[in-house]
């Protein structure tokens, strides 16, 4: 069987289990979630810092301090830790109707995670 244009390949993968994932998602009011293992592989910091690259459509997260002026907190929530990132999407534009989880995030040897809006898989439609 040849596979035409009408064919699209599911970009999401197989499900992985929890211990050896890294799971982060973004959703339409700016809150990034970032699972337990991608935050013990950025070496647990309290806070981050944001950037954005527009040219690329990517987003950079860097362990911070707390005490920065431009940090965000990470809180604890069911695992999970939550960005409050709003501020950060609404000055960029970041604007999404659905949840999107981050098909290939990567953590570089600086320890600076990145995050492609162009590789994600929606996760959950809002309404």
């Amino acid at each position: 069987m040849t596979l035409d244009r009408q064919w699209e390949k599911f970009a999401g993968g197989p499900n992985v289990p929890n211990r050896d994932r890294i799971h982060i998602t973004i959703n339409g009011m700016g809150l990034i979630y970032i699972n337990g293992n991608a935050h013990r592989m950025l070496g647990s910091p309290e806070a981050v810092q944001l950037f954005f690259n527009r040219s690329k459509d990517m987003i950079a997260v860097k362990p911070a301090h707390a005490r920065l002026p431009d940090a965000f907190p990470l809180k604890e929530k069911s695992g999970y830790y939550l960005v409050h990132a709003s501020p950060f999407c609404r000055h960029f534009g970041i604007r999404l109707s659905a949840t999107e989880k981050f098909v290939m995030p990567e953590i570089d040897k600086d320890g600076v995670l990145t995050l492609d809006l162009k590789t994600t898989v929606t996760v959950k439609r809002h309404k």
